[in-house]
C-alpha cells in the first residue's frame, strides 16, 4: 500500500511513500558535524526532533551526550559547538545510517537548527536577531 506525503507541524507526522513517518520535515546538507564519543561524523539531516548521521559510529545505549559543531567548507567552528543529549532512535538497514532523537529541545538547539536552515536557504532567521 502506497502512502501519500502529508506535511504539517505539531503532532501530525510526515509520511513518505516508503512508509517513513516524521513529525517534522528534515533539513539536508546541514553544515553540522556531530562529535559522538570522540568520533566526528557529518550530520546527514536534522529536524526539530532529531538527526541522522552516517554509519560506522559507536552510539551508546540509552541517553547520551554529544556535541553539534557548525562547519563551513570543512572547517569546524568548535567555538560555537553545542552540547546535546539524545538517544538512539534507529539504525537504517539499507545504508547503516543512525537516527538520534533529541532528549530535549531547548532554545540553543532550536537556534542552531534554524541558523543551519538559514545558511542553506539564504533566508534570514528573523526569529533570532
Amino acid at each position: 500500500m502506497s502512502h501519500m506525503k502529508i506535511q504539517g507541524t505539531g503532532s501530525r507526522q510526515v509520511r513518505s511513500p516508503e512508509g517513513d513517518r516524521r513529525r517534522y520535515n528534515r533539513l539536508r546538507e546541514t553544515g553540522l558535524t556531530a562529535n559522538i564519543a570522540g568520533q566526528l561524523v557529518d550530520v546527514l539531516d536534522i529536524s526539530l526532533s532529531g538527526l541522522r548521521v552516517g554509519g560506522g559510529v559507536a552510539v551508546p545505549d540509552g541517553v547520551f551526550s554529544f556535541s553539534l559543531i557548525p562547519s563551513a567548507a570543512r572547517h569546524l567552528d568548535v567555538n560555537n559547538s553545542l552540547p546535546v543529549r539524545g538517544r538512539l532512535a534507529r539504525v537504517d538497514a539499507r545504508d547503516g545510517s543512525i537516527g538520534i532523537a533529541f532528549e530535549r529541545m531547548g532554545f540553543h538547539l532550536a537556534k542552531m537548527i534554524i541558523d543551519a536552515y538559514s545558511r542553506r536557504t539564504g533566508v534570514e532567521p528573523y526569529l533570532f536577531r
